[in-house]
């Protein structure tokens, strides 16, 4: 009878040598990606291009990635997600055939390729913990949407577990001062591919889907705290018919 250390083996050994495949794909593509992007002067160039290499990355890991729902996209919305991965990001920017600006986390600013990429490309960096980043964050929501263009957001503010965390109202109430609609998405199997905690990598199929949009019906505090509430509980709804939590 197989002991529990040889029945876990070949999973084990899946997984390294996945994430070996997946670190092999980012040392020969992040140096030339990371050169184009130091020497590219153009935003929209940059954008381009990052979402060219999120795609080839994405190939390459050879996980499947589905895409519900695009109907419901905008132009001008605020796109709002419950966050599972570090990887939900790349995702989205490999997935989604739509131009919008990520509110990220200040820490990412810091990171190879990334960092760099979020500055020359124009995406929103906020510091949770600073009042005043928070401010200046809230802003430029505002401003992006204001010129007719996309936001995408995950309001828990940090990678949630096994179920979502309190949603924060900024990007509400950013939507609701503009008048744009909200369009709640819900991403399932990035937290499988890069377990929280774990160093190895798993291969997961990832699904992304984009559900009916909703709108404040004014600009008040008040509306924006229901416009959060409504958007909770669509994502909420969708992943639990489909048996997952954000943290699968």
């Amino acid at each position: 009878m197989p002991t529990r250390t040889a029945v876990a083996n070949p999973e084990r050994r899946g997984s390294w040598l996945f994430t070996l495949w997946v670190a092999g794909c980012l040392l020969v593509t992040m140096p030339p990606a990371s050169l184009a992007v130091l020497l590219l002067r153009d935003r929209a160039a940059v954008d381009r291009l990052v979402r060219r290499w999120s795609r080839l990355v994405v190939r390459l890991s050879r996980c499947r990635v589905t895409v519900g729902g695009l109907e419901h996209a905008q132009t001008n919305a605020m796109f709002v997600s419950n966050h599972a991965s570090y990887l939900d990001s790349i995702l989205f920017l490999a997935a989604l055939p739509l131009e919008f600006k990520f509110v990220a986390h200040h820490e990412a600013a810091s990171w190879p390729l990334v960092g760099r990429a979020l500055r020359k490309s124009g995406h929103i960096v906020v510091n949770r913990g600073s009042a005043r980043s928070r401010h200046h964050c809230f802003l430029e929501m505002k401003a992006q949407l204001a010129a007719g263009g996309a936001v995408l957001v995950y309001p828990e503010g940090r990678r949630g577990g096994g179920d979502l965390l309190p949603f924060r109202s900024g990007a509400f109430r950013a939507a609701a001062d503009t008048g744009c609609l909200v369009v709640p998405m819900a991403i399932t199997g990035t937290s499988r591919l890069l377990p929280r905690g774990a160093m190895l990598l798993s291969r997961s199929q990832i699904a992304i889907q984009l559900l009916p949009s909703c709108k404040a019906t004014d600009d008040g505090r008040q509306a924006a705290h229901e416009l959060r509430d409504r958007t909770q509980a669509l994502i909420a709804a969708s992943l639990r018919s489909k048996s997952l939590t954000p943290g699968s």
